[in-house]
Parts: C-alpha cells; structure tokens; sequence
C-alpha cells in the first residue's frame, strides 16, 4: 500500500472539487457523536486522496477513514463518518502514524470494520480469478417492468450530485441483477453542459453501494464521486457490462458491503404502511446508503 502524508506532499494541490479538511472536527454518522479531529490526509501513488488520518481523541489514538466513507460538510468544517457509531470506532485498528507499516493484514481489518467486502480471489500470477472479457449477468430494469416494480423510491430521472453538491446529471435506468432482484448499477446519463465536457451524451454507471437518496429532494448522492473526475469515469454504452469493467468501477469507487435487502413481497394494508415506514425510511433515508430492490408484482 503505497500513501504518504499530504503534509510532506508539497506538489500537491486540491482540485477546485476537494477540500482540504485537515484540522476539521470528525463526528460519526450514527448517534452524532464527536469522536476526533483531521489531522491529515493520505495519498496513493498516483496522487489521489484516499483516507483522513483521524485522531481520536477519546480513545488517545489515531485511525485510518477511507475518503469514500467520509462526508464532508463545508458549512460546519466537520466530516461524518458512514455507518460508524461512537463505540465501533474503537474497533478500527491503530494507525502508527507511518504508511509503511500499512500491509495487507492492516487493510483487511480496516476493510472489515468499515464494512468493504473482501476483494475476489486472486489465481497464482496474482490477477483476479475471473474472465474479464465475461459479462455480468444484468438486466435493465426497463425490460423488467412487466413482472417487477422498484420497492420504495424508483430514482429514475432523478439529479445525481456529488457529495459536496455539484450536479453531475441524472439516473437514467437501473441495472439489475435478475438472480437476486436487486440493483447494481445506476445508469447516470451526465450532464455535459454543467460540466462543460464535450457533449457525446455520455454515459457511466454509478455503483448503488455507494449513493445515497435524499426523497425529499429527489436527489441521489454519490459517495467519493467529484464532479472534476466524471470526464475520466469509463463511459458506459449499454449491456453487456464485463467482470473488467466491474473491476474498473471497483477500484475508483472501493468495494464495500451492499447489505442489500432480499426480493419478497412486502405486506399490505395497515402492515404495509407500517412496513414502509419502518423498512423502507432506514434503506432510503437521507443520511443511509440506499438499498434498492425489486418486488415481484402482483395483479
């Protein structure tokens, strides 16, 4: 794993669509609760930022956040922490304030406490064991429709925004996984003439773990997603979608746990009403990660 601190980085310099949140106050996502403070930021090998180096004080020790598990809020110079609560950050392992001390044991448990899944098996050449020329086995939800709904909130047509609130297009379509009925991808046409790209109706897909629904504004968040990177995203141009361009995808948004909720019919009546309120409003609330599915319709 080869990071360095931003602090000894002195070529850096932060795109117009990142903030340098060093010194920020970091709170977790679950209970609200003020666990540290940025105390600097880490860098891969090609340059990009990818975790906050976070003190916390509260238990007398540093940690790693992955960047695309970190919201930030400008207005209030204070950076949330997705899913986390007070009492699980004490399971995130100690950072020794050196990145050469980050091997592979190291990421594992980070991945673990954060909730990333492991990543696939790898053959003896050290690639991933699939066929990156196979197809992902996906469907548009278009061609669904005779038989499923969305359960809950279909996002189709809806702004998609980066996490700090710059609107990058909208969602076109879902592409689900007809085995399990749940999305996978969200197909975002952008918005070229916001972005000042050049216009060639581009297309990417969005993976669904890593956006969040805000109902009320009809809006879709994107978790690590910065409005300046949207020109060099692959650009998606319809089924089939490839294990390599999956593992693409992964490796610019980071591969975390969907956790997403099984196919079934849900309840009716008073039950379903109270089935939305207590089901759907913890899968699609604002400040969670959406858990899209699809139910089968009935009459």
């Amino acid at each position: 794993m080869a990071l360095r601190p931003l602090s000894r980085a002195r070529d850096f310099a932060f795109p117009d669509t990142a903030w340098d949140v060093r010194g920020w106050t970091v709170r977790t996502e679950v209970g609200d609760d003020k666990v540290g403070r940025v105390e600097d930021m880490l860098l891969d090998g090609s340059g990009r930022l990818r975790y906050l180096d976070v003190d916390l004080g509260f238990l007398k020790k540093h940690v790693l956040v992955p960047l695309d598990s970190a919201h930030a809020d400008r207005e209030r110079e204070t950076v949330r922490i997705e899913g986390m609560s007070k009492e699980r950050m004490e399971a995130v392992p100690e950072y020794a304030l050196d990145p050469e001390t980050l091997d592979e044991d190291y990421q594992r448990r980070l991945d673990a406490v954060y909730g990333r899944a492991s990543l696939p098996a790898r053959d003896a050449a050290g690639h991933r064991a699939m066929n990156p020329d196979g197809p992902l086995d996906l469907q548009r939800m278009g061609v669904l429709e005779d038989e499923y709904r969305v359960a809950g909130d279909d996002p189709r047509g809806w702004a998609v925004l980066t996490g700090d609130g710059r609107r990058v297009g909208k969602v076109a379509e879902l592409l689900m996984e007809p085995g399990v009925m749940k999305a996978r991808y969200l197909d975002v046409a952008v918005d070229e003439k916001t972005l000042e790209l050049e216009p060639v109706d581009r297309h990417i897909l969005v993976p669904t773990e890593r956006v969040r629904l805000d109902r009320g504004k009809k809006t879709v968040v994107v978790s690590g997603l910065l409005a300046g990177d949207v020109a060099r995203y692959p650009q998606y141009g319809g089924l089939p979608v490839t294990h390599g361009a999956a593992r693409i995808l992964e490796d610019l948004f980071g591969r975390v746990e969907t956790g997403a909720p099984e196919v079934g019919p849900p309840p009716s009546g008073t039950a379903r009403r109270q089935w939305e309120d207590e089901t759907l409003s913890h899968f699609y609330g604002p400040r969670t990660r959406a858990r899209m599915h699809v139910e089968e319709r009935h009459g």
